[in-house]
């Protein structure tokens, strides 16, 4: 009988420390996740990102209601293949939703918001400093001039420190403390150009790539770009030589004293670059395979300082030079288009831009025109999805792939495969996922 007692209580007793454990790691869970925002303590419930990555967000779903300001209507929208997120206004405070689960109640507005597959981030302001939260984890304070960026793989906040008086940068919680000019994200790469002074009190620029360092180059004309196929840095070595270093392949050009600038990468096989002419105009050289093809000359600047944009398409390449865009590809050998550009868009599928004539606003995706509209905004096209919002008899509107969307709330949001729209009925908020058309 004592026998029987005994081992009841050692049983009982084990219970209990097993309970008493599960308990201390449920409160130290609760604080680790605990978060002060804008004067409110709110508890975030801690997310495993690895099970949310091979999750399956429910395609041709709609999520809501949420109880909204239906009158400023601000509502900002993002999705990746496996989550999407919605950052909403009611009553004066923004909530921050993702995969359907509240991150948070803040008092100021919610800027720069994008969700990928194993991250969502956002920055905010709060006593006169920004802030960024980066899944369950903020940053900050920053004093000014702060850019986000994120993939699915990497994340960066570019930021200037008043009391260094440069530019700073942290990269998936690593610190870059040297004077940073640049911070480039993709999927598979993540780069960083900064400088450091040498003996003779000059300014050298080294990069920093996957963690792998190249450089020293000199200040001037140092430039990275990168996608998830490819990276690309393009300097001057001399004053009469150009380099560009492609995926580690250097290529050599002679162009006098001038330089390359505004390269961009559409594949591991295809990139280019424009650069001004000493007849002040603009040339383009391009790279297929290794094979290099000039174009050009093309318009004529007053100052080669002004904006012009240049992109590598699937068929070719767009030159905007603002009074006029030039298309090559491989059914026009050059088409001009004389116009108010106002700025392009390519993704491996598609390129488009976006123009004006007088008031009325278009879009132009892969050689059709939409519109005219009173406004446009939030052009997008990424892998085989596009879209964008606008304006129509004073009506907000959304066209995703071709199709009308009406009574559109906030921006459309599309990935390599998916597209998300907010839309009110009845007052409230729903968030609307659909696939993108092959």
């Amino acid at each position: 009988m004592n026998k029987r007692i005994n081992t009841v209580l050692a049983i009982s007793v084990i219970i209990l420390i097993a309970e008493i454990v599960t308990l201390a790691i449920y409160i130290s869970n609760g604080v680790k996740n605990q978060h002060n925002n804008q004067n409110q303590s709110l508890t975030v419930a801690n997310t495993n990102t690895q099970n949310q990555e091979n999750k399956e967000i429910d395609i041709y779903s709609t999520h809501g209601p949420y109880d909204f300001d239906n009158v400023k209507q601000e509502v900002s929208l993002s999705i990746s293949n496996h989550r999407w997120g919605v950052v909403f206004e009611n009553l004066g405070k923004y909530y921050v939703v993702i995969n359907s689960e509240n991150k948070g109640i803040f008092n100021n507005r919610v800027f720069d918001f994008k969700v990928t597959d194993k991250f969502y981030g956002f920055k905010y302001s709060k006593d006169g400093k920004w802030h960024v939260r980066i899944n369950d984890d903020d940053y900050g304070p920053f004093d000014d001039n702060v850019k986000l960026f994120i993939s699915n793989n990497y994340w960066g906040i570019k930021y200037y420190d008043n009391t260094s008086q440069h530019d700073k940068a942290i990269v998936n919680g690593k610190y870059y403390d040297n004077y940073v000019s640049q911070v480039s994200i993709s999927d598979s790469f993540f780069g960083i150009v900064y400088s450091v002074k040498n003996q003779k009190t000059d300014m050298n620029s080294f990069i920093m790539l996957n963690d792998k360092k190249y450089g020293p180059y000199p200040f001037s004309w140092t430039h990275l770009n990168i996608n998830n196929d490819a990276w690309l840095i393009n300097y001057k070595r001399e004053v009469n030589e150009s380099v560009v270093l492609f995926n580690g392949k250097e290529y050599s050009l002679d162009l006098g004293d001038t330089y390359l600038e505004n390269c961009n990468i559409y594949s591991s096989d295809r990139w280019g670059c424009k650069y001004p002419g000493e007849d002040n105009s603009w040339y383009v050289v391009m790279y297929e395979n290794g094979n290099k093809k000039q174009y050009g000359p093309y318009g004529k600047f007053a100052d080669p300082r002004e904006r012009t944009e240049f992109i590598v398409t699937k068929n070719g390449f767009m030159l905007n030079l603002g009074n006029q865009l030039i298309i090559n590809n491989d059914e026009i050998k050059s088409k001009i288009i004389k116009s108010d550009i106002s700025y392009i868009q390519a993704s491996e599928q598609h390129s488009g831009y976006f123009y004006k004539k007088g008031k009325e606003s278009y879009i132009n995706v892969d050689g059709k025109n939409y519109g005219p509209y009173e406004y446009v905004n939030n052009f997008l096209l990424i892998g085989d999805g596009w879209g964008f919002n606008y304006l129509k008899n004073g009506k907000a509107m959304i066209l995703i792939n071709g199709e009308i969307n009406q009574n559109a709330v906030g921006n459309i949001s599309i990935d390599e495969n998916n597209y998300s729209t907010g839309y009110e009925k009845e007052g409230k908020l729903y968030v609307k996922i659909g696939k993108n058309k092959k």
